[in-house]
């Protein structure tokens, strides 16, 4: 059986609608690891905070 017709290029699969991802740039790595520590620092800071409230509401009174 033969196509007839112009037809489209077939769509690359799993790919997003974006293109290709653009490779990461030295910049962009040191940003990356700067957020993930900033993010670890402003987790680790609010279990400590909520850590602590727990623990006075949790203790016996007097």
């Amino acid at each position: 059986m033969r196509l007839i017709g112009p037809f489209p290029p077939p769509k690359k699969k799993g790919r997003s609608w974006l293109g290709e991802p653009a490779p990461l740039t030295p910049d962009d790595r040191k940003d990356s690891v700067f957020q993930a520590g900033m993010f670890a620092l402003i987790a680790l800071d609010l279990v400590i905070r909520f850590g602590a409230d727990l623990w006075h509401l949790l203790q016996p009174p007097g």
